[in-house]
């Protein structure tokens, strides 16, 4: 713990920035730099409760808060952590050290997910459902593409399979 002198026990809160990080083992524990002086280990917040855990990594070097020697309260934006662009009142916004972005808008009910990498999905049953949109995939459109089945099987081969217009109906009038 911080040296505490009568004065200090007076402050109840303290400003630092992260000075060691436990990897392995307990990894929310963290040792604070306060103005030259070390703590002992601490344990950071993260949320976690019975019905849900999020565990963001520590990093050396966050400016963080200190709370009766006991515990630390991080996620202080500032000169060398600004809040991402787009932050307001009405958006929640998830941002990665690569890029990858996650975020919600309450007043234009879009949650667009911008990955720099691949996105899996796994579950026993997924299903997708929209009044309307699209998936483009290398560029081609499963709602738009066109194409002729080239093989004779009991999928149809042969058959052309874009949809019906004046152009390839002309006939079945």
């Amino acid at each position: 713990m911080l040296a505490m002198t009568e004065r200090d026990n007076q402050t109840l809160i303290y400003t630092g920035t992260i000075a060691e990080v436990k990897a392995e083992g307990d990894k929310s524990l963290a040792i604070v730099d306060v103005l030259g002086r070390k703590t002992d280990w601490l344990p950071v917040l993260q949320q976690a409760n019975s019905f849900k855990k999020h565990y963001t990594p520590i990093r050396v070097g966050e400016q963080v808060s200190i709370f009766i020697n006991r515990f630390v309260i991080r996620g202080i934006f500032n000169l060398d952590c600004k809040e991402p662009d787009g932050a307001n009142s009405h958006t929640e916004i998830t941002e990665y050290e690569d890029g990858t972005r996650v975020e919600y808008n309450t007043q234009e009910k879009v949650l667009p997910v911008n990955a720099v990498g691949m996105i899996n999905v796994f579950a026993q049953t997924a299903n997708i459902f929209a009044a309307t949109g699209d998936v483009i995939i290398d560029g081609v459109s499963l709602v738009h593409h066109t194409h002729k089945q080239n093989a004779g099987d009991h999928h149809g081969g042969g058959v052309d399979c874009n949809p019906p217009n004046k152009a390839n109906n002309q006939g079945d009038e």
